[in-house]
């Protein structure tokens, strides 16, 4: 017979949420989070049941935080479409449509490349968004088992916003938790 503290136990591990993808709390970010705001992320990834990590590679090449209930984390690189890169990125037969795209585009605008990446238009401080295979591959993957996974982190209007438009590319439907999003002006205290 269980006693009432293993029955409790027991039971909070089966209420565990599906997602969770953290985006951007690393190092490189340092002077935009604090410990108290790390530490408070830290226990509520032990809600859910897979925690999902997107780390930024500047400065760095491994993820800063191994986070509980960790399950896959893969990095991203923050960069900007410009029109005199285009020969680089797109097929000379697509050049004329992708700058016309460019030059009016609208929110969730995709642009495909010859490596079978995408350009997407986020349209806040980050216009555009490369999403590269592999980081395709692993939202694909948290689709698979979560289709509306919890989204935390940031930068929110940078970075955190090219995952959301990212997320809703491959078909997820992210849901955010205000509590734990931070911008470069605010970090959240005592969530």
């Amino acid at each position: 017979m269980l006693s009432f503290e293993e029955y409790l136990k027991e039971n909070k591990a089966s209420e565990k949420s599906g997602a969770l993808i953290v985006v951007d709390v690393q190092d490189s970010f340092s002077k935009f989070i604090t410990d108290e705001y790390v530490h408070a992320l830290y226990n509520y990834c032990e809600n859910f049941e897979r925690v999902y990590q997107i780390w930024d590679h500047i400065n760095q090449n491994e993820p800063t935080h191994t986070f509980p209930n960790e399950y896959n984390n893969c990095s991203k690189e923050y960069g900007n479409l410009e029109p005199d890169h285009f020969d680089e990125f797109f097929h000379e037969a697509d050049i004329e449509r992708c700058q016309r795209i460019y030059e009016n585009p609208s929110k969730g605008d995709v642009l495909h490349c010859k490596d079978d990446s995408v350009w997407l238009y986020v349209g806040e401080k980050h216009k555009w968004f490369l999403l590269k295979k592999d980081l395709e591959k692993f939202l694909r993957d948290i689709k698979q088992f979560d289709q509306t996974p919890t989204v935390v982190g940031g930068s929110a209007l940078e970075c955190h916003e090219d995952i959301l438009t990212a997320c809703k590319y491959v078909g997820l439907e992210p849901k955010l938790d205000f509590k734990y999003i931070y911008s470069s002006t605010f970090c959240p205290k005592g969530v």
